[in-house]
């Protein structure tokens, strides 16, 4: 990609609409790994204080599922910024 910008085979639009969509997807990897280093710390924190598993803590469930949403959705995003660049691509 970056030698065909280099030649001008890819508008410039294009590349920075897919560098943008690389940033989604990578921002998707950081959401969705807090999210599995929240579930694992709950996990354990579950099997050292049995008396945490009756009671339901509503900012970790709030964080987790905002994680979790946050994650798909920048997934998504990206994935759909690297579709309309490659579109922008194709169409050129």
């Amino acid at each position: 990609m970056v030698s065909a910008k280099k030649s001008g085979v890819v508008p410039e639009d294009a590349s920075s609409i897919a560098a943008n969509g690389w940033y989604w997807l990578f921002a998707s990897i950081i959401l969705l790994m807090m999210l599995k280093a929240h579930m694992i710390g709950h996990a354990f924190l579950l099997h050292v204080k049995t008396e945490v598993a009756d009671k339901n803590n509503t900012l970790l469930n709030g964080l987790g599922w905002l994680w979790g949403i946050g994650g798909v959705i920048t997934f998504v995003w990206g994935l759909l910024q690297l579709v309309r660049a490659a579109s922008m691509i194709i169409a050129n």
